[in-house]
């Protein structure tokens, strides 16, 4: 069977001729769109023919950030967030016309997980790649764009899923344990939704060189952190900054806290394969 007559092509090209048929385009015709797509012989020659003709969108560098960063996200965006994300990175939003086709291509491409839109399919992943990434330190900068923007949030449940994963994959060590060691950030971290993430993280940051097996920046090599040492300085810092003071007590149930969180590390056997010395 031809490609041209798979299910999945024929699928593809209804959708694409059915969100094209939705942009406010200025110089592409119905009769046109079809007669263009129904030349291609493959799936990712749709795409690529349909992420040609957005050039005449206008405004195609926001077409271009959204794609890619919902394509580097951890678990999808949400929407407020690519807008935040495309604001950050340049300095303002496209004219009304062109962010409303954006918002019709990325519905029509994604589907929403809790909120957020991912990529409804592996070859709109794929695609996007080739197109709008293609290489290994492109989608870097875009994991530091990514952390960039989470950074700057106060401490909650999503700047702990997503912050520490791009600066792990953008290879910023420092930066990772700063996220983990920040005792506003493990407040949360210790709880039941965070920790198995959170023994993760301390793994990959303590982990001999030949353990890790994160994906990560080329060249980033990671530099040696003791945990305990780390969160003395840690909780100093905490006592010293907090306004108003911490009570004693509020200072102690964090140390039981961290102190639990060390028992569990070495339970769990993750202090044999760390590459600093024993300390608990």
């Amino acid at each position: 069977i031809p490609q041209t007559a798979q299910p999945q092509y024929l699928r593809f090209l209804l959708q694409v001729l059915h969100m094209e048929s939705q942009l406010d385009h200025v110089s592409i015709s119905t009769d046109m769109a079809i007669d263009t797509f129904a030349r291609c012989d493959s799936d990712y020659a749709i795409l690529d023919k349909m992420f040609t003709m957005h050039l005449n969108l206008g405004d195609h560098e926001y077409l271009k950030q959204i794609m890619s960063y919902v394509y580097v996200s951890r678990d999808g965006l949400m929407e407020d967030e690519i807008w935040s994300l495309v604001r950050l990175k340049l300095g303002n939003m496209p004219e009304p016309r062109n962010r409303r086709n954006f918002q019709i291509i990325i519905s029509d491409m994604t589907m929403i997980v809790d909120g957020r839109l991912c990529y409804s399919h592996v070859i709109y992943k794929t695609a996007v790649y080739n197109r709008y990434i293609f290489s290994n330190a492109n989608a870097i900068r875009l994991h530091l764009d990514m952390a960039k923007y989470f950074t700057q949030l106060p401490a909650s449940p999503r700047k702990l899923v997503c912050l520490p994963h791009h600066l792990q994959i953008a290879g910023i060590w420092s930066k990772v344990k700063n996220c983990l060691t920040d005792i506003s950030n493990f407040q949360l971290w210790w709880t039941d939704a965070f920790k198995a993430d959170f023994m993760k993280f301390w793994a990959s940051l303590t982990a001999k060189s030949d353990l890790l097996m994160e994906k990560v920046k080329t060249g980033a090599e990671r530099p040696t952190f003791d945990i305990v040492d780390e969160y003395v300085k840690s909780l100093e810092e905490y006592r010293i900054k907090t306004k108003p003071t911490p009570s004693d007590e509020n200072v102690a149930n964090i140390v039981l806290n961290i102190a639990d969180f060390l028992i569990e590390f070495s339970t769990l056997g993750h202090e044999e394969a760390a590459d600093v010395p024993s300390s608990f």
